[in-house]
C-alpha cells in the first residue's frame, strides 16, 4: 500500500478471539484462543472488475501494481504486458473506464515495475533498456502528461511516497544478469531518496530534482560497518560483495515519514533506513521458521496424492516480498508476506530437491524415508546453507508460506501465521489444494512454496487494523484482524476462482494477486472502504467493497497461561460480550455457554461474575451456564471454571466452549472457541558433552535436549577458533585452527519450565601428529657444517613448514671434528599446534685432500 488512511468511518465489531499458532519462529508454545471460523467481522464483496489486457498464462504481468488518486477518482495501474501505465476512471467502481494508456517512452527506460500517486503526482519506477544499467523514476500528472525523470540505480523494483509527500523512496533491487560469465554484471542494491518541492505544480521537464542513493558498501568486507553485518543475513552470490548481494525488494514508510523499512527477500533480511540522515540504521536477519513444530507444518510433496500438512524437519526462510507498517499501542509493527524466492541465473542456481542431496545420518536418522517423493524428496531447498562436508545437517526451504508481524523497533518476530494459509486453502479447495495459477491439479505447488503469499495491504478501519494477504499461486485474499499484533484473528478467505478446464481472455477468475491498495472510506466513490487487487496472471483488477459483518454476541476463552505443570491450578475464563447495535434494543434470550473440561484436568467448580446472572452445573465433564441476564443492551461479563491439573497429566490441554442464544426467536450459535495450553516438562540435557577435537581436522558434535515446550539451546564461553555453535540444530562444528584446552564452556538449556539447565565442560583440541625427518648431510674435513634441513609430513590447513615450525636442528660436529659420523638432532626445532615425532639424521665428515699430509702424520 502506497499510503495509509485512518478513521475510515466504518463501524466494525470484532470477535475477541485469536488466530492459531500466534507465536515466534521457534516459539515457546503459548495459549491462544482459537475461533473455529466465527462470523467474519468484515466481508469482501467484489463489486467491479477491470481488464486491461488479455489473459496471459505464459507471460503474465498484464496487471501488476495499482494505486488510487482520491481527487480525480482515478486508478493508476502498471500494465506490464504493454510496458505501460493505465489511467482508469473509478468513479463508478462497477464499471471502470480506461481514460488513457501511457507508454513509458519519454525516457530510455523500458519495463515499468511500480507506480504510486500522491496529490495528483504519479511516479513510475522503470528499468533501463539494459536491465543492469541505472533505471529511472518517471513523473506524470494525473492526466498522464510527462513531467520529469530521475536516474536511480539498476532495477528500481518498488517505490512509494512518504506520507508527508516530501519524498519518493525507491527500492533498488540491483539484480545481476548472470554469475561467473564473461559478460556478468551485478549492480549494487540500494534505496533511492528523491526530494520533491512542496508544490507539485512546480515540477516541469526542466526541473532538477535532488536525489541520493543509500547503499550498503560500508558493510562490505573491509568496510567501516562490516562488523555490524549479521552473519545470518544470506550473502551468497558468487563473487558478490555485500552491497551487490543485498537486493531491496519492497519498502514501507513510518507514519512520521522519517524511516523506511526495506525487505531484502533473497537475503532473508530487513533493513531500516533513516531517510533524514540518508543512512542505513540497521540490518537484521529474519531467522528461520521451524516447520517441525505443531501448527507450523507444511505440505512438502506434489507426489503423495493428498493434502498432507504436517510437521517436517525443515527450516523455512521467511524471505518476504511485500511489507507494510501500522501502529498498535503507540508502537510501529511491520507486516510481511513471506513469499520466498530462489536465485536461478546462468552460472549459478541454488535450488535443489531434498532427494538429490546427501543427508547427515546423525541428524536425519530416517534419511532414506524422508527422501522419498511422497515425503520430503520433492521439496526444493537451497544448496547454500545447511551443507557441511557434503552432507546436509539442516534443510532450508524458500519462503514461510505465511504472513508475519515484526517489531518495528527491534526487527524481532512478534507473530507468524504458521500453517494457517495452507490449512484454510485446503479446507476451501480440497480437490485443488496448492494448485498453480492455471494448473488445477492438487499439490502442484506443494514442492515449491505452497500458496505463495506475495501481495499485502494493511489498513486501519474505524480504529481496528486489518491485513489483506494475496496468494500468488493459489489465488484469493485472506483477511485478518491484526489490531492485536500478538494474536491476529482470521476473518475471511475470498477466492474468485472456479477452476475451469481452460482459461480464455475475459475469464471471470482472478489469478495471481500481485499488488493491492486500500481506498479509505472518505476517499472512496462508494463512501465505503475499497480494496483494489491487481492480478497479474488473469490480467484483471478486482475491486472489493469492505463491509461490516457484526455478530451480535461474542465469546472469548483463555486460561491466561503459557504452560502448566501437574498439580497446578487452571482457571478457564469465558468472556461474554453482547454487541447490541439495533435501535430497538431487542434482547437476546436463552443464552447458554457450555465448557468441556479436558481429560487432564479435575473439575473444582464454576462461577458467574456480576453483572451476569444465572446458574452453572457440571455433568460428565460438561459445564453448562444458563444465563438469565436480560441482554437488551451492550453488556459483558465473565464466567469461570476452576480446575486442577492431574498429577500424571501430559500433553496439551484442549479447552473447548460454545455460545448459543436466541435472537428474535431464531437460535444462533455465534462461535465455538477453544484454547490450548501445554503441560510443560522441564528441560533435560540428553546428549554427551564434547570433550576432544584435533587441530586442523573437521569436527562435529550434536548437543541435544528434551522438554516441553521444545527447549532453546545456547553455548556460552570462548570456543576454539574455527568452531561455531548452531543453536537451531545444536551442532558444534567446524575445523579448529588452534590447539589447547578451552575450559569453562557452558551448555545452557531452557524452555520456561523450572530453572535453566546447564552443564560445564572443557574442550581439548589436541595437537596434530607431525613427522619431521632430518636430511642426512656430508662435508669435507675442516669445512663448516652445511645447512641442516629436514622433511615434514602431516601439515594441515594451509600450514607450511616455515609457518608451522620454529627453531633449528643441531649437530655435535665442529670445524675441527675428525672424520666420522655425527648425529643431527632436533635441537630447538618445535611446532606450536603439532605433536612432533623427530627422526635424527647423520652428518658424515669425509677426508679432505688438502689435509691428507697432516692426517697421515
Amino acid at each position: 500500500m502506497r499510503f495509509r488512511r485512518t478513521a475510515y468511518g466504518l463501524g466494525l465489531s470484532l470477535l475477541l478471539a485469536t488466530l492459531p499458532h500466534a507465536s515466534l519462529a521457534t516459539p515457546a508454545l503459548t495459549t491462544t484462543g482459537v475461533p473455529t471460523d466465527p462470523t467474519p467481522a468484515i466481508k469482501l464483496t467484489r463489486i467491479g472488475r477491470y481488464n486491461p489486457g488479455p489473459f496471459r498464462s505464459a507471460d503474465p504481468r498484464a496487471a501488476e501494481i495499482v494505486d488510487f488518486d482520491p481527487q480525480s477518482q482515478r486508478m493508476v495501474l502498471i500494465n506490464g504486458f504493454n510496458s505501460a501505465l493505465d489511467i482508469v476512471d473509478l468513479s463508478n467502481p462497477a464499471n471502470p473506464q480506461l481514460l488513457t494508456t501511457i507508454a513509458i517512452t519519454p525516457t530510455s527506460s523500458n519495463v515499468p515495475n511500480s507506480v504510486a500517486v500522491h496529490n495528483g503526482l504519479v511516479a513510475v519506477a522503470a528499468n533501463a533498456a539494459v536491465k543492469t544499467d541505472p533505471g529511472r523514476v518517471v513523473l506524470f500528472n494525473r492526466d498522464g502528461v510527462f513531467l520529469n525523470e530521475i536516474t536511480v540505480g539498476a532495477v528500481p523494483d518498488m517505490l512509494t511516497f512518504t506520507p508527508d509527500g516530501r519524498r519518493i523512496v525507491v527500492a533498488i533491487e540491483g539484480e545481476p544478469n548472470s554469475y561467473n560469465q564473461v559478460d556478468s554484471v551485478d549492480p549494487e542494491g540500494a534505496v533511492a531518496i528523491i526530494d520533491l518541492p512542496q508544490n507539485f505544480a512546480n515540477i516541469t521537464t526542466t526541473s532538477v530534482l535532488s536525489s541520493s542513493l543509500v547503499g550498503f558498501t560500508d558493510f562490505n568486507l573491509g568496510g567501516s560497518r562490516h562488523a555490524e553485518l549479521d552473519p545470518q543475513i544470506r550473502i551468497f552470490g558468487p563473487n558478490a560483495s555485500v552491497a551487490q548481494d543485498l537486493e531491496p525488494e519492497y519498502l514501507t514508510i513510518s507514519a512520521d515519514s522519517s524511516k523506511a523499512y526495506v525487505t531484502l527477500q533473497e537475503n532473508n533480511g530487513l533493513a531500516l533506513i533513516d531517510l533524514n540522515a540518508g543512512r542505513v540504521q540497521w540490518l537484521k536477519a529474519l531467522g528461520y521458521k521451524n516447520h517441525n513444530l505443531a501448527g507450523y507444518g507444511l505440505d512438502p510433496s506434489d507426489s503423495d496424492g493428498m493434502n498432507a500438512i504436517a510437521p517436517w524437519p525443515v527450516l523455512g526462510m521467511y524471505q518476504p516480498d511485500t511489507i507494510n507498517s501500522y501502529a498498535a499501542n503507540n508502537q510501529t509493527y511491520l507486516v510481511t508476506a513471506n513469499e520466498g524466492d530462489a536465485r536461478d541465473y546462468t552460472g549459478f542456481t541454488e535450488e535443489v530437491r531434498i532427494k538429490n542431496v546427501m543427508l547427515d545420518s546423525s541428524v536425519f536418522t530416517n534419511a532414506a524415508s524422508l527422501q522419498q517423493d511422497a515425503q520430503l524428496g520433492r521439496l526444493n531447498i537451497t544448496n547454500t546453507k545447511g551443507n557441511f562436508g557434503g552432507q546436509h545437517h539442516a534443510l532450508y526451504s524458500f519462503g514461510a508460506r505465511s504472513f508475519s508481524i515484526w517489531d518495528g523497533t527491534t526487527g524481532q518476530l512478534v507473530f507468524d501465521s504458521g500453517d494457517d494459509l495452507e490449512t484454510r486453502t485446503a479446507a476451501t479447495f480440497p480437490n485443488n489444494f496448492n494448485a498453480n495459477n492455471t494448473a488445477h491439479s492438487r499439490d502442484n505447488r506443494s514442492d515449491d512454496k505452497g500458496p505463495e503469499p506475495e501481495a499485502l495491504a494493511v489498513a486501519t478501519i474505524d480504529g481496528r487494523s486489518y491485513a489483506f494477504v494475496g496468494l500468488e499461486r493459489m489465488g484469493g485474499i485472506m483477511a485478518y484482524d491484526v489490531s492485536n499484533p500478538h494474536a491476529p484473528q482470521f476473518l475471511e478467505y475470498f477466492a474468485a476462482r472456479s477452476f475451469p478446464s481452460s482459461y480464455v481472455t475475459g475469464t471471470p477468475d482472478d489469478l495471481g494477486p500481485e499488488g493491492m491498495h486500500v481506498i479509505a472510506a472518505e476517499d472512496s466513490p462508494t463512501g465505503k472502504p475499497l480494496l483494489l487487487v491487481a492480478n497479474e496472471v488473469s490480467g484483471s483488477v478486482s475491486i472489493y467493497q469492505i463491509s461490516a459483518q457484526t455478530p451480535r454476541m461474542h465469546l472469548n476463552l483463555s486460561d491466561g497461561l503459557t504452560s502448566v505443570q501437574p498439580n497446578t491450578s487452571v482457571i478457564a475464563s469465558l468472556s461474554l460480550n453482547n454487541q447490541q447495535t439495533e435501535p430497538s434494543a431487542r434482547p437476546a434470550t436463552e443464552v447458554q455457554v457450555q465448557y468441556l473440561v479436558p481429560s487432564q484436568l479435575s473439575y473444582n467448580g464454576c462461577t458467574i461474575a456480576s453483572p451476569l446472572a444465572g446458574t452453572c452445573s457440571q455433568q460428565n465433564g460438561l459445564v453448562t451456564f444458563n444465563l438469565t441476564t436480560p441482554f437488551a443492551s451492550a453488556s459483558q461479563g465473565l464466567l469461570q471454571v476452576a480446575t486442577t491439573v492431574k498429577p500424571n497429566a501430559t500433553g496439551t490441554i484442549e479447552h473447548q466452549a460454545s455460545l448459543s442464544y436466541r435472537d428474535a426467536g431464531e437460535l444462533q450459535t455465534t462461535v465455538q472457541v477453544s484454547d490450548t495450553t501445554t503441560i510443560g516438562v522441564a528441560p533435560l540435557i540428553t546428549s554427551g558433552l564434547p570433550t576432544a577435537a584435533s587441530y586442523g581436522a573437521i569436527y562435529s558434535h550434536t548437543l541435544t535436549a528434551s522438554g516441553m515446550p521444545t527447549p532453546t539451546l545456547n553455548l556460552v564461553g570462548n570456543l576454539p577458533a574455527g568452531l561455531s555453535f548452531d543453536s537451531q540444530t545444536g551442532i558444534l562444528a567446524g575445523t579448529p585452527t588452534t590447539s589447547g584446552s578451552f575450559p569453562n564452556l557452558i551448555f545452557q538449556v531452557s524452555n520456561g519450565i523450572g530453572t535453566m539447565v546447564t552443564q560445564s565442560f572443557t574442550l581439548t583440541v589436541a595437537k596434530a601428529p607431525l613427522q619431521v625427518v632430518a636430511d642426512n648431510q656430508r662435508r669435507l674435513f675442516g669445512q663448516p657444517n652445511p645447512p641442516l634441513s629436514y622433511q615434514v609430513t602431516g601439515l594441515r590447513l594451509q600450514d607450511t613448514a616455515a609457518s608451522a615450525l620454529t627453531g633449528t636442528l643441531t649437530t655435535t660436529a665442529t670445524l675441527t671434528s675428525p672424520l666420522g659420523e655425527y648425529p643431527i638432532s632436533q635441537g630447538s626445532l618445535q611446532a606450536q599446534h603439532y605433536q612432533m615425532s623427530f627422526s635424527a639424521g647423520i652428518l658424515t665428515i669425509e677426508a679432505n685432500a688438502v689435509y691428507l699430509p697432516l692426517i697421515g702424520k
